[in-house]
């Protein structure tokens, strides 16, 4: 299955889409057994079930920014997401099928007997950390405009842009896939907590040439590049 990328107040996340698709069957869930101060989420998660069967590989859309404009509705899916985080904690390495086949049929997603918990308990804190700091991004720690390089590879900082220069990508996760280069790509940026570069907005094309399986973080002396799944670190450091 493809990645999709989910959307909110400016700010993006890309999920694989099996990891969506089960994150939905557990919210879905979480919402039967939830008080009557999170029944203000029924019709959302009832939407998301409603649309499995529809979504195509690489486009699964939450639709966030049409359904958490209200910020009480957005403080009630938090809630949701806490709780059904600490479920999925509780449960240990794998998700049993059981717990996903009644939202999520097989003909959309085979789990077999369990799913891994670890890829659904990152994407559900991305989520909550999307829908939790969406509204009041901003761009903690400013890089420094320049042309940072590693070997024949740029990146040019202008403000609040971001310019990928000759920049290699890989299409496939195997060390030995077709790889092109990106030239004069031009992104907004924003450097999160913790260092973290946020790339936006990203395209259907840009997940396709692999851009999608790179983090880029800011080091305050250099741009650093962490590949996925090799984790290949690649830094950026300033030449202009």
């Amino acid at each position: 299955m493809g990645h999709s990328i989910q959307k909110f107040a400016g700010q993006w996340a890309t999920l694989s889409d099996s990891t969506l698709l089960v994150m939905v069957a557990l919210l879905v869930e979480a919402v039967k057994t939830c008080g009557p101060e999170l029944q203000t989420l029924s019709d959302c998660v009832a939407r998301w079930r409603d649309q499995v069967p529809r979504w195509g590989n690489g486009c699964i859309d939450l639709e966030l920014g049409e359904l958490f404009v209200d910020p009480v509705r957005r403080r009630d899916m938090l809630a949701l997401l806490d709780q059904t985080i600490g479920s999925v904690q509780k449960l240990g390495e794998d998700i049993p099928a059981e717990r996903i086949t009644p939202v999520v049929p097989k003909s959309e997603l085979d789990v077999g007997a369990s799913f891994p918990s670890q890829p659904v308990l990152r994407g559900l804190i991305e989520l909550r950390r999307l829908l939790d700091e969406g509204p009041r991004s901003q761009n903690l720690r400013p890089i420094p405009s320049g042309t940072y390089a590693c070997g024949t590879e740029c990146v040019v900082v202008d403000g609040t842009r971001l310019r990928l220069d000759g920049v290699i990508v890989r299409e496939g996760a195997h060390p030995r896939s077709r790889t092109h280069r990106i030239l004069d790509r031009e992104l907004e940026y924003a450097v999160r907590e913790g260092g973290e570069i946020h790339l936006y907005p990203l395209s259907p094309q840009d997940r396709i040439s692999g851009m999608g399986r790179y983090r880029w973080h800011w080091s305050d002396a250099a741009i650093v590049r962490t590949e996925w799944p090799t984790e290949q670190v690649s830094r950026f450091v300033r030449v202009a």
